[in-house]
């Protein structure tokens, strides 16, 4: 779909990305540079009272496209150069100049296919959210006041909990601790004895083993299952510890994050792998990352690059049925870009997955 040149909308339209062997392999992303500003996370946790009044207003707003969302959009605060921003489905972006991070309400991939959903307001203002699983069990969300998760568990039939991840970063728990750190900061990885189609494995040339195996390997090298959700989420040093699949079968339409039907069975192999990973661990979590191109603003892409995680999630729930609470998404927007150009480029329009589980602190529960 062809774009106006101005103003530049996201993910302008491009032509095919290079066949596989025209582009040679990328060296590991410089991550030093492209981790958020903790400040930012901060207020991103803590936007103020008008902002999660609005999140919470904002959650079962539907919109279509990138224009709707534009159109949709309530900046909530802009002091001290911080611009607040809410956007319909309960997502939020804290900007300071071109830095921005974003988090969103996930309620709505929880509350589908006729699960048995229920949700009450806990005595600190916040809420519990919790979702009958297949197997008879159950699975509780906390969130805080502000819309932030604080922590995921699943309960067993026979009533064993176990505890998915714990995100007490904001309020007791190790944002307490005077060594904790909103972003982690890790001494570059060693070159890894392993060729780089193993740990950043594209879909598209990738044989199915490859995928398997990316999604239920240790760590590349050692780590301690001690950090937050967020810490994961916004620790580029931490994600580069576990290997990750890139779906480059599936391409999207400039500024859109539907995904076609056709495309569906293309990610067929990452549900698989999935599926082999929770069946020897029934508490593996993956993060599904979205990505866009360089082209529009900083808040556009970030936004359509968390809607772009969230349907490729919404998928793999309702087309091969891997449980919701297994899946956290997050948008990137333009950052770690995989083809590094400010034009154009439909390879940077882009989701992965990983298996962060061996990085999360689960309050000591196996």
């Amino acid at each position: 779909m062809p774009e106006p040149p101005k103003p530049p909308t996201p993910d302008a339209a491009t032509p095919p990305p290079a066949q596989s062997g025209e582009m040679p392999p990328l060296p590991p992303e410089n991550t030093e540079k492209q981790a958020p500003p903790p400040a930012l996370i901060e207020k991103l946790g803590n936007p103020g009272a008008a902002a999660a009044k609005a999140i919470d207003q904002s959650v079962d707003e539907k919109v279509g496209n990138i224009r709707d969302v534009q159109r949709e959009r309530r900046v909530i605060s802009n002091e001290d150069g911080v611009r607040v921003t809410v956007e319909p489905g309960g997502r939020v972006i804290v900007q300071s100049g071109e830095q921005a991070v974003i988090r969103h309400d996930d309620r709505s991939r929880f509350d589908r296919q006729d699960r048995d959903y229920r949700e009450r307001r806990t005595r600190d203002g916040g809420r519990e959210v919790i979702v009958d699983t297949r197997h008879g069990g159950e699975v509780r969300t906390l969130y805080d006041p502000n819309g932030m998760m604080i922590q995921r568990e699943r309960r067993d039939r026979d009533g064993r909990v176990h505890v998915l991840f714990d995100n007490r970063s904001f309020g007791s728990g190790p944002a307490d601790e005077p060594t904790w750190q909103r972003v982690v900061r890790l001494p570059p990885p060693p070159v890894y004895d392993l060729p780089r189609e193993r740990y950043r494995v594209e879909m598209r040339s990738a044989p199915p083993r490859y995928v398997e195996e990316a999604l239920t390997a240790p760590p590349l090298v050692k780590v301690r299952p001690e950090y937050t959700l967020d810490q994961v989420i916004y620790s580029p040093d931490l994600r580069e510890r576990v290997r990750s699949v890139d779906l480059d079968t599936i391409t999207f339409s400039s500024g859109a994050w539907a995904i076609e039907r056709s495309q569906v069975a293309s990610i067929e192999a990452v549900a698989r792998g999935i599926e082999a990973a929770l069946r020897r661990n029934p508490n593996e979590v993956f993060l599904v990352e979205g990505y866009t191109d360089a082209v529009g603003s900083v808040v556009d892409n970030l936004s359509l690059s968390d809607r772009r995680a969230e349907a490729v999630a919404n998928v793999l729930t309702d087309h091969y049925g891997i449980p919701p609470e297994k899946l956290v998404t997050q948008g990137y927007g333009e950052s770690y870009l995989k083809i590094p150009t400010e034009r154009a480029e439909r390879a940077n329009r882009r989701v992965a997955v990983r298996r962060i589980t061996p990085l999360l602190s689960t309050n000591g529960q196996p």
